[in-house]
């Protein structure tokens, strides 16, 4: 689906999709570029989900908002929301951002929303982004709240652990590979010293996230061919 708001002031709308890339190619000031842009934008977006998450689900304690808040504003959720709207197509980059793959950049996409909310709301109003918003993010705070996913694979297996084996998960660097600016970490997750899975990701925590997500689809399993014994979940 094609949803990019309406933003009359086109200057504004140049600037928020404007990556500091291509200022930099063509020597031009850094100040046109999104950045603070982005900067307002995550704020309008972190309030205005607060605000949905503490309206909407009123049974819940501040703890699984939170958690809730954490899925709907990381990278990856906003990235898809970006490409549900064709964002990247309409991105201005270098052409050397562009040849890497810039206009499917998680990170770039997620950002570059943020400026787009920002935009609109200099643009029109609070009450245009909150309809905009509405919109798109529905969908994925009703997805979220009913397979309760408000809670992180890290948070889940550190429950699971601490009920099953009255121990708590422990993640280890295995090894990093690539530059300083592009590296690959690997991880392990240990329960009562016993290796229960490996992540790789292009962060610590991302990599941590996958051995969780990992070590829980693999514990999930051997419950169900154990009968639910804890002794044996481990081995």
């Amino acid at each position: 689906m094609n949803m990019m708001p309406y933003i009359e002031n086109l200057e504004l709308l140049k600037q928020a999709l404007t990556h500091r890339s291509f200022l930099n190619e063509n020597n031009l000031s850094l100040d046109l570029s999104n950045q603070r842009l982005e900067f307002l934008g995550d704020a309008i977006l972190e309030l205005w989900i607060r605000k949905e998450l503490f309206l909407r689900f009123t049974e819940m304690n501040e703890g699984e908002l939170s958690q809730m808040r954490t899925q709907l504003v990381c990278s990856a959720c906003l990235a898809e929301i970006a490409k549900n709207i064709d964002l990247g197509k309409y991105l201005i980059l270098s052409k050397s951002e562009e040849s890497q793959g810039g206009r499917a950049n998680e990170k770039l996409l997620a950002n570059t929303f943020e400026s787009l909310v920002a935009a609109l709301y200099l643009d029109q109003d609070y009450q245009a982004v909150n309809a905009w918003l509405l919109a798109l993010m529905e969908p994925y705070i009703s997805k979220i709240a009913e397979a309760k996913q408000f809670k992180d694979s890290k948070t889940i297996l550190q429950e699971m652990a601490q009920e099953h084996f009255q121990s708590l998960p422990v993640y280890s660097v295995l090894s990093q590979e690539g530059s300083e600016h592009n590296k690959t970490f690997v991880v392990a997750v240990k329960i009562n010293g016993k290796q229960i899975s490996k992540g790789s990701g292009k962060s610590k925590q991302k990599a941590e996230i996958e051995a969780s997500k990992k070590a829980l689809k693999i514990l999930e399993k051997r419950f169900i061919r154990n009968g639910d014994k804890q002794a044996n979940a481990l081995e």
